[in-house]
């Protein structure tokens, strides 16, 4: 039951980040603190058993943003929040994570252009919103 509850309190929170990237393309600090906590209690406490993953998870999402960081393609924020999630999944997990994200929100971001207009930044948040909800509907809602 509390590890429902925390998925739930993580995903709610997740959606609250993705919504407010998309308008704003910004990631409040606070916002991902709270993740954060919440990823690794969840690990510590309610499952611990994936802790063994959690290294390998935090190294793919180094990998996978880091390097738009350092050339200047993805914001703090951004690598922050990949951090604050990677303890929930898998590594593999979280290359679908990303991968389809970042398809939906290029979709997304086509769709919602204006012709003439400049293409806007990539908001990465809503990107890995949308990959945890196309995850999770992919499992059937049910955590790795």
């Amino acid at each position: 039951m509390f590890a429902t509850m925390c998925i739930t309190a993580n995903l709610a929170l997740l959606i609250r980040v993705g919504i407010h990237d998309w308008h704003t393309r910004k990631i409040r600090n606070k916002d991902v603190a709270i993740l954060l906590f919440l990823s690794v209690f969840y690990c510590l406490v309610l499952a611990p058993g994936e802790i063994s993953s959690v290294p390998y998870s935090l190294l793919t999402a180094t990998a996978l943003l880091v390097p738009g960081w350092i050339f200047n393609i993805a914001g703090g924020g951004d690598v922050k929040l990949s951090w604050a999630l990677a303890p929930l999944w898998p590594a593999l997990d979280l290359l679908v994570i990303f991968s389809s994200g970042i398809s939906l929100t290029i979709v997304l971001l086509i769709l919602t252009r204006r012709a003439g207009e400049k293409p806007p930044a990539l908001p990465l948040g809503t990107a890995m919103l949308l990959g945890t909800l196309c995850r999770l509907a992919l499992s059937g809602v049910q955590h790795a």
